[in-house]
C-alpha cells in the first residue's frame, strides 16, 4: 500500500555487516508530471542505490485495488463476495493490471541484474514478479518473502487465478514465510492444486520439485534490527515528539497504537477491550488514555468505511 518499508532497516544492516552492495528497486510513491521531474528523482535516488519504477497511473491504481480488495483479505482467510452467492464477479481488469505492473517491475529490474546477483522480492504485491524475471534471466537467483499469512488451501483454491499465483511463487528459488503454519498452507495448496510432494532438505529447509527445479522453503521470523530501532527511539526528534504527547496527557498512563484503517486491523475490538479494561478496573478511569494513530491505504475505499465507524 505504499508503506511496506519494514524490511529497509534489515537491508541496511545487511549492507553494513556483509558489505554487500544493495540496490532497492520500487515505486517512489509519486507519479511525476514531466520527464524532468523523473530525471531529478532518479538522480536523487541513484545516490542512495535506489532505482525508481514508473508504472502507468491508471493501471497502478487498478493494481492497488486488486491487492487491497482481493489479495489482502483472501490471504488473511477472509472470504470475498465473488467466493459466495453474490453476483459480483472476479476483478478481471484488476488481475490484468496486477500482472502488467509485476512485469513492469521485472522489466525495470532486469537491466541492473547479473546472473550472480541475489534478487529478493517482497510480499504479496509481487507474487508474479519471479516469473517475469526468470523468463528474462534464466539463471537468476530469486528469493521471495511473504510478509502476510498464506491462506488455508480451502480459501486459496477458491481464487480463479490460484494456479497462476502458485506458478509465480514457484518461479523463485527460495520462498520465505513468517510461521510454519503459513508454509504448511502453501505446501498443502501446492499438493492439492499441482500434486507436488514436499521433501526435507539440509539446513532446516523443505523443498518442492517443480518443472525440473527445486524450490527451497524456509520459515524465518521477520524482525526489526534491535540496535537500529533503539537508535531511532532515542533520537532527538522522537524524544521531542514523545514530550509533546506526554504534555497533552499529563500524569496519565499512555497506551499507544498504530494501525491501518481496514476491517482486518482489529482496531474496533481493541477499543472495545480498552473499554472493558476500564470497566473491570475502575480505579484506572481518568488515569490512563489510549492514543491511536490510524493511517489509510493508498486510495482505500474500505478504509473510509472503517474510519467512519471509528469516528
Amino acid at each position: 500500500d505504499g508503506r511496506n518499508f519494514a524490511f529497509l532497516p534489515l537491508i541496511q544492516e545487511i549492507k553494513e555487516k556483509k558489505k554487500f552492495k544493495v540496490v532497492n528497486i520500487g515505486w517512489p510513491g509519486v507519479h511525476p508530471e514531466s520527464e524532468k521531474d523523473k530525471r531529478d528523482i532518479e538522480k536523487l535516488l541513484a545516490a542512495n542505490d535506489m532505482i525508481p519504477v514508473w508504472p502507468p497511473r491508471k493501471e497502478f491504481e487498478d493494481f492497488l485495488v486488486f491487492c487491497r480488495d482481493l489479495l489482502w483479505p483472501v490471504f488473511h482467510d477472509s472470504m470475498q463476495t465473488f467466493q459466495s452467492v453474490s453476483n459480483q464477479l472476479f476483478n478481471e481488469q484488476g488481475w490484468a493490471a496486477y500482472q502488467h505492473i509485476n512485469n513492469i517491475y521485472a522489466t525495470s529490474a532486469v537491466p541492473h541484474l547479473h546472473e550472480s546477483d541475489l534478487i529478493w522480492i517482497q510480499d504479496y504485491h509481487m507474487l508474479m514478479t519471479p516469473t517475469f524475471i526468470a523468463r528474462k534471466i534464466h539463471k537468476a537467483n530469486i528469493g521471495f518473502y511473504l510478509h502476510v499469512p498464506f491462506p488455508s488451501s480451502d480459501s486459496f483454491k477458491s481464487l480463479p487465478v490460484r494456479e497462476e499465483i502458485l506458478a509465480g511463487m514457484l518461479s523463485a528459488d527460495q520462498l520465505g514465510f513468517q510461521f510454519f503454519s503459513y508454509a504448511r498452507n502453501f505446501i498443502v495448496s501446492c499438493k492439492r492444486i499441482y500434486g507436488l510432494e514436499p521433501a526435507f532438505r539440509t539446513g532446516g529447509f523443505m523443498g518442492l520439485d517443480w518443472n525440473g527445479r527445486n524450490i527451497m522453503i524456509k520459515v524465518s521470523h521477520f524482525a526489526y534490527p534491535y540496535q537500529a530501532s533503539i537508535k531511532v527511539v532515542e533520537s532527538e526528534e522522537v524524544q521531542r515528539e514523545a514530550v509533546k504527547v506526554k504534555e497533552l496527557f499529563p500524569d496519565k498512563i499512555i497506551f499507544a497504537g498504530m494501525d491501518r484503517a481496514d476491517g482486518l486491523s482489529g482496531m474496533i475490538p481493541k477499543f472495545q477491550a480498552f473499554k472493558q479494561f476500564l470497566k473491570e478496573k475502575p480505579e484506572y478511569a481518568g488515569k490512563c488514555v489510549l492514543v491511536q494513530y490510524c493511517f489509510e491505504s493508498v486510495g482505500g475505499k474500505e478504509d473510509a468505511v472503517v474510519m467512519a465507524r471509528l469516528r
